[in-house]
């Protein structure tokens, strides 16, 4: 997951129209037609790589810290990442300061996306997904 986020990123910021596909690399080997086909392109074409911070939103430190007033930021990561438990290599850990842990792994339902409406309200049985 960690990596697919990567390369979408890397994408983006090189100018390349990236898609998600739900349910990854196994959804497509399932697909009956080529990928081309199934998503209406055709043909080929030549890509133009166009670098720019700004296609993708990235912004510096001082500007984030600036622009955080009255922003809801969620954290995707694990729990134990969130909480400064698991460091993954990094110097330090935890979260930035009034950052809600949201991991991805709740949005997924047997690796694929849950439904938009599942994500709006889930089920009353079910844990709320942002703590």
């Amino acid at each position: 997951m960690t990596e697919a986020a990567r390369v979408w990123f890397i994408l983006q910021y090189f100018g390349a129209e990236a898609l998600i596909v739900n349910g990854g690399w196994p959804a497509i080997r399932g697909q009956r037609k080529p990928l081309a086909q199934a998503s209406g392109l055709s043909g080929s074409t030549t890509f133009q790589a166009r670098p720019g911070a700004e296609s993708v939103g990235l912004v510096d430190r001082q500007t984030l810290k600036a622009d955080l007033d009255g922003v809801q930021l969620l954290d995707a990561r694990t729990a134990d990442v969130f909480a400064g438990m698991d460091l993954r290599r990094n110097a330090r850990g935890g979260h930035l300061p009034g950052a809600r842990s949201l991991p991805h792994a709740s949005l997924l339902d047997d690796d694929r996306l849950k439904p938009a409406g599942d994500l709006r309200c889930p089920s009353p049985d079910s844990e709320p997904a942002i703590t």
